[in-house]
């Protein structure tokens, strides 16, 4: 994606950039400005993260381009260009240009998936978004019964901002292996898929004796003693 702005630098002159973006970096590029008797040693470029405040280390070029990278997608950032003056020279004012970093191609996958029993025939499923990216994401949530691959149900939550998110999945069968995933969705583009297979409790009757039964994730009964 490129995007044309204007930068105003040494000693007023008007001169006309090109910056090429996209999810993890920024490439700018500007021209010389108009000899108006400033001379000038080089560039001072400075970058800050507008979503976060945090200012990145400047850099000094002699070059009239400046490419930032390991940028975080989505993200608004502040690009600040000055002009160096020679010694008995002062520096010409600071200009500055916003830009934004555009998605990511493939969105990166959801974090720390738990799945939990609520009840014999209930799940609850909780996750963590991605931790660097600003993006607009929602998720899907995929579950089926592990012996039946064709009964797959899906369900998508929408655009969500949320740093923590949690769907129960309810009227599921007792004492059944079902395969959990879910992916986080950008743009459309679907990310891998976070995983989990666990099984849900059996029948009071069935599985609990005695004062003793203790069930745990990703297994049936954990322990019973009777």
């Amino acid at each position: 994606m490129y995007l044309r702005s204007v930068l105003v630098l040494a000693c007023a002159a008007l001169v006309k950039s090109q910056t090429c973006t996209d999810s993890s970096r920024i490439i700018v590029q500007w021209l010389a400005p108009l000899d108006n008797g400033c001379p000038r040693t080089g560039f001072s470029y400075c970058l800050t993260d507008l979503d976060s405040g945090t200012e990145f280390s400047c850099h000094t070029t002699n070059t009239f381009t400046y490419t930032s990278t390991g940028l975080s997608a989505c993200t608004r950032y502040l690009i600040e260009v000055t002009t160096l003056g020679q010694v008995g020279y002062s520096n010409s004012s600071t200009e500055r240009l916003n830009e934004t970093t555009s998605a990511s191609a493939i969105p990166d996958p959801v974090t720390g998936l738990q799945v939990t029993h609520l009840n014999t025939y209930d799940l609850s499923v909780r996750w963590t978004r991605p931790s660097n990216t600003n993006c607009d994401l929602s998720y899907m949530i995929c579950w089926n019964d592990s012996g039946a691959t064709d009964a797959e149900v899906c369900h998508d939550t929408g655009i969500t901002s949320d740093s923590t998110q949690s769907i129960n999945i309810t009227a599921l069968n007792s004492c059944t292996d079902y395969d959990i995933r879910v992916a986080s969705v950008a743009g459309g583009t679907m990310s891998d898929n976070a995983t989990d297979t666990v099984r849900t409790p059996g029948s009071a009757r069935k599985y609990v004796r005695g004062n003793n039964a203790s069930l745990r994730l990703s297994g049936v009964v954990a322990s019973e003693r009777g």
